[in-house]
């Protein structure tokens, strides 16, 4: 039932109406179709559950739903003019693919002053000591606790969102783990892998700053083990932490492309990512304009003229 009304409602079958009134017939007919009673005592319940649906079919109609979860691309950036829907179009498709849990997916904003330390981990000041100065701890970056978190849960995608990705210093906020996004060098841990039995495990490497996570390991290691991605004995039997990106994890990136600051993606960074232009929705903006302006009710002419990329 779904799949018929989507073609007829939003597919390729419909034609001349807009959106409020498709939505309208939509709504009528999975009352009909599922035998709804929205007069019911779960009438708050009911209705959720068909704006719900409704949702989903309109989330099918973007090529970018089905793009969002390509295991063999598992880097994408979403670039278009401001206001084309890139957050809004990825947050919606992530929330349907996570099915509503919001512990597998984390988004973020990236700016000039984001460091490798707000990403993987590092040294950070942390309130004042006993003496008046300045207090200093180990502390996990935003990326590398969402990597630890889809470690621990193989079974299911995670994903990692970032808007304004190309405002930082990619090359200092990524430092050596650029490599580990490729999929070929993630840390395999779902067991659906396509990969040997052997490369379980593998494509984990030392972070800049893993000789300090390793003495405090040393230490202290119950205290401190919680702040590593993975403890790996080295050919002498001390213990090292280990950082890799698991290969459920899915990394997406949104930015303006008419920002001066594109010049942010290095060849070494652009071939780690697949490039996914979002354009602006043209039966949105001809219904729009058609039934809030009269100026602009030759809209269609006007766009089989303009200049296209």
């Amino acid at each position: 039932m779904l799949q018929s009304i989507y073609q007829k409602y939003i597919g390729k079958d419909s034609k001349e109406k807009n959106v409020i009134e498709i939505n309208k017939e939509i709504f009528e007919k999975f009352i009909e179709g599922f035998e709804i009673d929205i007069s019911s005592k779960d009438e708050d319940d009911n209705i959720y559950k068909i704006v719900q649906l409704s949702k989903f079919l309109w989330g099918l109609e973007n090529p970018d739903f089905k793009q969002s979860a390509d295991k063999a691309s598992p880097n994408m950036v979403f670039y278009g003019a401001p206001g084309t829907g890139k957050i809004y179009t990825v947050k919606k498709n992530i929330e349907y693919l996570c099915e509503g849990n919001s512990s597998r997916y984390e988004y973020v904003q990236f700016h000039p002053s984001f460091t490798y330390e707000d990403f993987i981990d590092g040294i950070k000041p942390n309130g004042i000591d006993d003496k008046g100065g300045v207090k200093l701890e180990w502390v996990n970056g935003i990326f590398k606790e969402f990597c630890i978190r889809a470690k621990k849960d193989p079974d299911n995608n995670y994903y990692f969102i970032v808007d304004e990705i190309n405002r930082a210093n990619l090359s200092a906020v990524f430092g050596e783990t650029l490599s580990l996004l490729e999929s070929s060098y993630r840390h395999k841990v779902s067991k659906n892998s396509d990969d040997n039995a052997e490369a379980i495990g593998e494509n984990l490497i030392s972070t800049q700053y893993s000789a300090l996570l390793d003495s405090l390991l040393a230490k202290d290691e119950e205290k401190y083990k919680h702040l590593a991605y993975e403890i790996r004995e080295d050919d002498k039997g001390i213990k090292r932490s280990k950082f890799g990106v698991p290969d459920n994890v899915f990394f997406i990136g949104m930015m303006n492309d008419v920002d001066k600051s594109i010049d942010a993606f290095d060849l070494a960074i652009r071939r780690r990512f697949k490039w996914i232009h979002k354009g602006y929705d043209e039966k949105v903006l001809i219904n729009h304009c058609k039934h809030n302006d009269k100026d602009f009710s030759n809209i269609e002419e006007y766009m089989l003229n303009v200049p296209r990329r």
